[in-house]
């Protein structure tokens, strides 16, 4: 978990007061508190250790009562017992509602202006093997607090055909077929995307367990192991295709694939709409966070264009992408 960019707001008089008390209630001094992002703190305690401390997440926060568990709590016990990759759970408070866990410090993909070191994918693909075992294993414990996972991959996939040439829609109807025919859906997280994992050398943490159900393996890896913006970036290159498809399978490495051109026809289908309509709240949500539309076609066309793996119809898919025309407001200037 690392601070993002640009200056933390000042912590309030509150704020402040609980880190001192959560440092009291550890048995130390409190050294530094600041704000991670909008509800988690930062507290280091005068004996070196480091955390992370949050309220009940917005997704539990309806149905929390004081003196209840909430689910990131739930996950974050059972997950720890079972050696799961995840922070380790240091206190809670069921009255107030808010939990402190070791502060996972290391590389991201959501901020990092390089990639992790060697090996990062091969450690990320481990570590999520790693995740679902453990959720697995506890799910019995966990299955109270699950949601069901948003499975909407073939209306999704629908939707990107016309950003692809003739022969790039065969190619994909015939992918999407494959890759949603027995998905391979496990019990993990939810909020999966690039801030929620961190790199400490070849060690992997996983954080945001606020939400959980069945969801595809793949489906997951594909938005731990990219970022769309503002500089997109992905650690599936072909030299991770060729190890995934070496550790699981070519059938997950096709599932893969797939996933890998949703969630980047997903963000340039963002693109295009906010460009379609330039004064729309979503554009305005989508050029604070990634930067201008018009500017993100390109690079977001090239991680379309990656080389992957060695199959036909992954080829035509990625050779087959239309974008705008200069100035047109959709792909291939509609």
């Amino acid at each position: 978990m690392t601070a993002a960019g640009g200056r933390p707001a000042p912590l309030s008089p509150e704020d402040q007061g609980f880190a001192r008390r959560l440092a009291g209630l550890l048995g130390a001094d409190l050294e530094e508190a600041r704000r991670l992002t909008g509800d988690v703190l930062y507290v280091r305690l005068s004996d070196g250790r480091q955390l992370a401390a949050k309220g009940v997440a917005r997704q539990s926060a309806a149905t929390w009562r004081p003196g209840e568990p909430w689910a990131e709590l739930v996950a974050l016990d059972a997950l720890g017992a079972e050696g799961a990759p995840v922070p380790k759970l240091v206190a809670a408070d069921l009255e107030h509602g808010w939990l402190a866990m070791e502060f996972a410090d290391g590389s991201d993909l959501a901020r990092a202006r390089r990639l992790p070191a060697p090996g990062a994918f091969a450690a990320l693909a481990g570590g999520l093997e790693r995740l679902h075992r453990a959720f697995a294993r506890a799910w019995d414990a966990l299955a109270p607090w699950a949601v069901e996972g948003p499975a909407r991959e073939r209306e999704w996939a629908a939707g990107l055909l016309p950003f692809l040439d003739e022969e790039g829609r065969a190619a994909w109807q015939d992918l999407a077929a494959e890759a949603l025919e027995r998905p391979e859906a496990v019990p993990g997280p939810l909020d999966v995307q690039a801030a929620n994992v961190v790199w400490q050398g070849e060690q992997v943490t996983f954080l945001d367990m606020a939400s959980f159900g069945y969801d595809g393996k793949e489906k997951r890896l594909a938005a731990y192991a990219q970022r769309a913006g503002p500089e997109p970036v992905s650690l599936l290159d072909a030299e991770a295709y060729a190890y995934y498809r070496r550790a699981m399978g070519r059938k997950a490495a096709l599932r893969l694939a797939f996933f890998d051109f949703l969630y980047w026809g997903m963000a340039l289908a963002r693109v295009f709409a906010a460009a379609r309509h330039p004064g729309s709240a979503a554009a305005r949500r989508l050029e604070e966070a990634w930067g201008p539309p018009q500017a993100l076609v390109a690079p977001l066309a090239a991680m379309w264009r990656r080389p992957r793996l060695d199959d036909l119809r992954v080829e035509r898919v990625r050779r087959g992408l239309v974008t705008w025309k200069e100035g047109a407001p959709g792909p291939a200037g509609k």
